[in-house]
């Protein structure tokens, strides 16, 4: 099903996704959060989650997520297998509700960190893509100073992804967060509205596209 409502933020680790995701729902828009997804997900499959990677994985019935991502982040191996189990389940989820809030007709926003990585829309059939921009060395920055991590384990988490230069290439349209947030406001009312101009033009094409077929249908 094509999602043409749907708008896809993605970016880097330290990029600022949360941020940007936070202001959105400050302006009353839906939130599909790919992240909240997968930790549900991951909860319900403790049991898997065990088998993959050890019992030291569980505390009590919980999985520990920080002991996980240390693994996945540090071993190439064990991440495929973790996505191999959580992306189909996370993807069909993500699908179910875009396609409740594709009812309403209006604009929402889907968080998908990965999204590029993981197929991007060849797989996801959204009609856009948003990356929230910032360069690797400020991502690199943040994560140091808002996670309390050392500089190996962040270039660790950062470097599991695309590059963001890579990233920003294959996107819609780039919110740059490389300022304060004042600005990210700022630039993202801009783009809110640049993004919906993209989507009525959409589906001005559409209609035409249905009209010029019903004409030639009727000739016929």
């Amino acid at each position: 099903m094509s999602f043409k409502h749907g708008v896809v933020i993605t970016g880097l680790i330290g990029s600022g996704k949360s941020t940007v995701c936070a202001l959105l729902k400050e302006r009353g828009y839906e939130i599909i959060c790919a992240d909240s997804i997968a930790h549900e997900i991951l909860e319900l499959n403790a049991s898997k989650i065990k088998e993959l990677f050890g019992a030291q994985l569980l505390s009590g019935s919980k999985v520990d997520r920080k002991a996980l991502g240390a693994i996945v982040f540090a071993n190439p191996s064990a991440k495929k297998s973790l996505e191999e189990l959580l992306h189909p389940l996370i993807f069909d989820r993500i699908c179910f509700l875009a396609n409740e809030l594709e009812k309403t007709g209006k604009l929402y926003f889907v968080d998908i960190p990965l999204f590029f990585e993981s197929g991007g829309k060849a797989k996801y059939d959204f009609a856009t893509s948003l990356l929230v921009y910032a360069p690797k060395e400020l991502c690199l920055k943040r994560i140091l100073r808002r996670d309390n991590a050392n500089k190996t384990s962040a270039n660790a988490r950062i470097n599991s992804q695309m590059d963001i230069e890579k990233k920003r290439a294959l996107a819609d349209f780039v919110l740059e967060n490389t300022s304060d947030l004042a600005s990210l406001e700022h630039g993202l009312k801009a783009i809110i509205e640049q993004i919906k101009t993209k989507m009525s033009l959409q589906g001005a094409y559409r209609e035409f596209r249905h009209c010029g077929n019903s004409v030639i249908a009727r000739s016929e």
